[in-house]
């Protein structure tokens, strides 16, 4: 009996696992991300196809992709509720808006510490910023929005 049981469990684990989301490989050809432009592009074209997956594990920066894998546990769920979750389907909404009202051309080039960045305006203080990784691919960073306040009573 207790060998049926353990059967049963491996069999049922390895559906399980089989089933999960794998996560996708780098598509350079498909999503360039070689300059901040390719990946703004990029970042348009993922969110447009609902190609969650690789938006979450390559459009983003590292850490970013590391915050939502906390969050949800599992690539998969993180998918799942990009792709029914009422605020992220509005927020997608809103970048792709965004996005196809930024000029390319007006962009702020710049480093902070080590890491380098492009800054694409969207109005008169916020902003999409992406930053240069180690190997070269440039990622959105969803939590780089709005310039600080230089003046002003605080």
């Amino acid at each position: 009996m207790l060998g049926r049981f353990a059967i049963i469990l491996v069999i049922i684990v390895g559906a399980f696992s089989a089933s999960a989301l794998d996560e996708p490989k780098p598509d350079p050809e498909k999503y360039p991300q070689d300059t901040a432009e390719h990946a703004l592009d990029t970042m348009a074209k993922a969110l447009e196809a609902e190609d969650y997956a690789y938006f979450i594990t390559w459009v983003v920066t590292p850490d970013s992709t590391k915050r939502t894998l906390d969050k949800y546990k599992t690539l998969e769920a993180a998918v799942a509720a990009s792709k029914t979750e009422p605020a992220k389907v509005e927020g997608r909404k809103t970048t792709l808006a965004l996005i196809a009202k930024i000029d390319k051309s007006k962009k702020v080039e710049g480093k902070d510490g080590d890491i380098a960045y492009v800054r694409f305006s969207i109005d008169d203080k916020s902003f999409m910023q992406f930053e240069k990784q180690a190997g070269g691919r440039w990622c959105f960073n969803p939590r780089a929005r709005v310039a600080a306040d230089k003046g002003g009573p605080k």
